[in-house]
C-alpha cells in the first residue's frame, strides 16, 4: 500500500489503515516529529528548541489546547504516539484524542527522513528504516526547566561518499542538516550505551563505512525534565507534510 500524496496518507492513518512509521515512503516531502507539552512548559521547550535549533528544527507551533495545524489533526493523523509521565514511557496509542490536555500545546519538529530521497538520488544506500539512535556525552543548551543529553542517529556511509552526504544533508536544515560527526563515534566520545526503546546497529566489522552521525529532537529527553506533567511524542518520521 502506497500512498500518493501527503494527505491520503494522513487519512489512511486516521482510518486505521496505517500504523508504521513514514520513513521510506512520499519521499521529498517534509517528514517530521510530534511532541506535546502543557502550555506550562510550552515556552521552556519553545526555548529549549531556539538554543538547539539542530536538533529541534521547529516547523510548527499549535495554540494551547487546539490540536490541529491547518486542517490537520495531530491527535489521530500521526500512525503512533509514545505518551511520558513524569518521564516515564506509560502508554503508545494510535489515537491521541482520550489523551489530549486540555491545555496541550503541540510542536512539529524536522526530520532526518527528509533529505532520505536526496541521499539516494546522490548515489548513497539509506535504508527504508529507522537509523540507529544513540544518546551522546554531549549536552544540549537548557531553557528554563529543560535540559538534556544530545541524541543522535547514525547512518553508515561509504567513506569515498561521505563528502557528498554532508553536501546533500547541509541543504535540509529542516532535517537537521549536515552531519555533527564523521568517523567511529567512540573516539570522540559521542556514543554511549543506549536507553531502553533506542536500536543501536552493529558496526561494520570491515571498516568500509564511516559513522556519520546527525541529529535528532527526540521528545523524550525534554519530557523527562516536565516532572508531574504528561508528555507526547510520535514515532520518528511519523508524519509527512504537504511542503
Amino acid at each position: 500500500m502506497n500512498p500518493t500524496s501527503p494527505a491520503q496518507l494522513r487519512q489512511w492513518i486516521a482510518n486505521g489503515q496505517w500504523a508504521g512509521p513514514t520513513a521510506g515512503v512520499l519521499d521529498d516531502y517534509q517528514q517530521a516529529n510530534l511532541a506535546v507539552v502543557p502550555a506550562d512548559f510550552a515556552y521552556d521547550f519553545l526555548l529549549f528548541c531556539t538554543r538547539n535549533p539542530k536538533s529541534c528544527p521547529v516547523l510548527a507551533v499549535t495554540e494551547p489546547g487546539d490540536p490541529f495545524v491547518g486542517n490537520i489533526d495531530l491527535r489521530s493523523m500521526l500512525p503512533r504516539y509514545r505518551v511520558w509521565e513524569r518521564g516515564e514511557l506509560v502508554d503508545e496509542p494510535i489515537d491521541l484524542s482520550a489523551r489530549w490536555p486540555a491545555d496541550a500545546v503541540g510542536f512539529l519538529l524536522g526530520c532526518s527522513h527528509t533529505f532520505d530521497a536526496p541521499l539516494r538520488r546522490a548515489g548513497i544506500p539509506v535504508a527504508s528504516t529507522a537509523p540507529a539512535v544513540y544518546v551522546t556525552d554531549r549536552h544540549c543548551q537548557p531553557a528554563g526547566r529543560l535540559s538534556g543529553p544530545l541524541v543522535v542517529s547514525m547512518r553508515p556511509v561509504a567513506a569515498a561518499k561521505v563528502a557528498r552526504a554532508v553536501e546533500v544533508t547541509a541543504r535540509y536544515p529542516t532535517g537537521h542538516g549536515a552531519p555533527v560527526h564523521i568517523g567511529d563515534p567512540a573516539c570522540s566520545g559521542y556514543c554511549r550505551p543506549e536507553p531502553a526503546g533506542f536500536r543501536c546497529a552493529a558496526a561494520d566489522k570491515r571498516g568500509r563505512c564511516s559513522g556519520v552521525l546527525g541529529l535528532r529532537g527526540d521528545a523524550a529527553t525534554g519530557a523527562a525534565g516536565v516532572e508531574g506533567a504528561l508528555c507526547v511524542h510520535a514515532l520518528p518520521g511519523a508524519y509527512a507534510g504537504d511542503g
